[in-house]
């Protein structure tokens, strides 16, 4: 399906499909999921990258499903979600993300669990795998998804607790791994949890207005003859070899052939769906320039006051005690830093920091005087303006 893949000194793909790539509907399928640009009658060659960025990444993601070894350095489930920005707790889907387990389930022993009917605490979760299961496909997590309580099962030998029956696990070699689909932004923002992912981002070109069957004409394997078939099993052979190959070449990093894809929107949906939309409304206007409070040392209490006048009668999960949580939240999707004066956890200053974390936000200590704790919320600029 592919004549040649390639990747520049900048980091950037390149493809180029045989006919019989262009022919496949399955290989076409990944492309549109990845199309973050349709209306648009001209896309930059930045555009591009980013487009083929998310091609190599849906096929290496699922050539790492596909491959039976687990490489230690490389133990992470698969999971994929919606990469168009929306409101907290809203719920799209139909974008193509379970058309990819389907996909799964024709190359090798899947077992099927229910997201959205699913109990963090479900003792008997994997009830229905068996030792010949090769892929665990967790369609449709809902929006309080536990992503942490799935580290063992990830890292190491599969505990299964079948009911009415005796418990069992499955050894780390031979356990399944993992494909997550999701309509919401997974809760994982600590080096630990992110370490343990690789992500897929699905563009809006299908939803409920627009399926794969309007474009192609027939539903994806029922529908199917014998060269599509033939067409999508090659498909899936590539996508192996291309994982293998970008483990080889070090696509990615040392370790690891899965690409992550393009990974703003994926942070900036995370970091929306953790501060909730009545923070992010609030602090919107708040922080505004024209307020006249970006760049200013402010009281906590003033601060925290401002948030509840805003919303009197309902605070929207908003507490005294998780008030500065939601505001670094907030500084982290703006690139504001906080209390640049003060060192942070680790004891660096805002210049020491700086140094070495140009792109990182800076996160300062407490600031108090007189009896009060102060907020500084600055631009890069001011917050090197300030200090000098």
């Amino acid at each position: 399906r592919f004549k040649s893949v390639h990747k520049d000194s900048k980091g950037n793909f390149s493809i180029v499909l045989t006919p019989e790539g262009e022919k496949c509907e399955f290989l076409r399928f990944l492309y549109n999921t990845s199309n973050f640009w349709q209306g648009q009658d001209r896309i930059t060659e930045e555009e591009r990258n980013t487009w083929n960025h998310h091609v190599i990444n849906k096929i290496t993601a699922i050539g790492y499903l596909l491959n039976d070894f687990k490489f230690q350095t490389e133990l992470k489930a698969v999971i994929a979600m919606d990469g168009q920005m929306g409101d907290i707790g809203q719920s799209n889907g139909r974008t193509g993300k379970s058309l990819i387990g389907l996909a799964l389930s024709k190359m090798l022993e899947q077992t099927i669990i229910d997201g959205r009917n699913t109990k963090n605490d479900d003792d008997f979760l994997y009830d229905k795998v068996k030792p010949q299961t090769r892929n665990i496909f967790l369609d449709d997590v809902k929006v309080n998804f536990d992503f942490e309580r799935f580290f063992s099962a990830i890292t190491s030998n599969l505990q299964i607790n079948p009911k009415g029956g005796k418990r069992y696990e499955i050894e780390l070699d031979r356990s399944p791994k993992f494909y997550i689909t999701t309509n919401h932004a997974i809760n994982a923002t600590t080096s630990s949890s992110i370490q343990r992912i690789i992500f897929m981002s699905f563009s809006d070109y299908y939803n409920a207005n627009h399926r794969p069957a309007d474009d192609f004409g027939h539903s994806f394997f029922a529908d199917w003859d014998y060269e599509q078939w033939m067409l999508f099993d090659n498909l899936m052979c590539e996508c192996n070899q291309l994982y293998l190959r970008s483990m080889a070449e070090t696509w990615n990093r040392v370790g690891e052939g899965a690409i992550q894809p393009p990974m703003n929107d994926i942070i900036q949906r995370t970091l929306l769906q953790q501060m909730g939309s009545a923070f992010h409304q609030w602090a919107e206007t708040y922080f505004d320039e024209s307020a006249g409070h970006l760049n200013m040392r402010i009281k906590r209490k003033d601060m925290y006051n401002a948030y509840h006048s805003e919303f009197a009668d309902n605070k929207f999960g908003v507490t005294a005690n998780n008030f500065k949580t939601k505001l670094e939240l907030y500084c982290r999707m703006k690139k504001f830093d906080l209390n640049a004066r003060k060192p942070n956890a680790r004891g660096l200053s805002f210049f020491d920091f700086i140094q070495h974390n140009k792109e990182d936000i800076f996160v300062g200590g407490m600031d108090k005087s007189n009896g009060f704790e102060y907020f500084t919320v600055s631009t890069r600029d001011e917050s090197i303006n300030g200090i000098l």
